[in-house]
């Protein structure tokens, strides 16, 4: 007696139909479906839960007045890129305001901190210490310059909110920096 198979079961109008073949790879595809949904959401809710993570830890930061007022409303608003750009441009407003040069970027930062003939200095210049952290702040700042606002100043960068709350702090050290320890020479 031919064995009859549960994939080929005849319908009404004698065609064969994989009816529970079908069936299961429908359920498949459905259960798929959920499983790649389930994982989309759980990475979803992970990415908002280390975005709120960052976003309070930025709201804890005690940031320098101008520096926050430049950046606030636009990272918590998630535009990252913008808020470490505006904090640069605050920074090197700062740098002009105390030092009087109407420079801008990394040759203002390395014109008003130099090492040899400083217009703002750090400390007293009594040594070569004195004179390498000097050189180190000089550096620090047109870093910030260069290598922070310098690449969104020039083209689209899409920055996370933790690289950029790394970024705003680094620059609120330096501005307040500045305040507290920087003199005209």
């Amino acid at each position: 007696m031919a064995e009859i198979s549960s994939r080929s079961l005849p319908l009404r109008d004698g065609v064969a139909v994989q009816r529970r073949d079908r069936r299961w790879r429908n359920w498949r595809k459905l259960q798929q479906t959920h499983d790649r949904s389930a994982d989309i959401e759980a990475w979803l809710s992970n990415k908002d839960n280390e975005t709120d993570r960052v976003v309070r830890a930025y709201r804890d930061l005690d940031l320098h007045p101008v520096i926050e007022e430049a950046d606030s409303k636009l990272y918590l608003d998630g535009h990252y890129a913008s808020a470490i750009e505006a904090t640069i441009k605050a920074l090197c407003s700062q740098v002009r305001l105390r030092s009087g040069k109407e420079l801008d970027g990394a040759d203002l930062m390395k014109t008003v901190f130099s090492p040899k003939n400083p217009i703002l200095r750090f400390n007293d210049f009594r040594d070569r210490s004195d004179r390498d952290e000097q050189e180190g702040f000089m550096m620090m700042f047109a870093g910030a310059v260069t290598g922070l606002r310098n690449p969104r100043a020039h083209k689209i960068v899409k920055d996370d909110p933790e690289d950029a709350l790394e970024a705003i702090a680094q620059v609120s050290y330096l501005a307040k920096r500045l305040d507290r320890r920087a003199k005209k020479a």
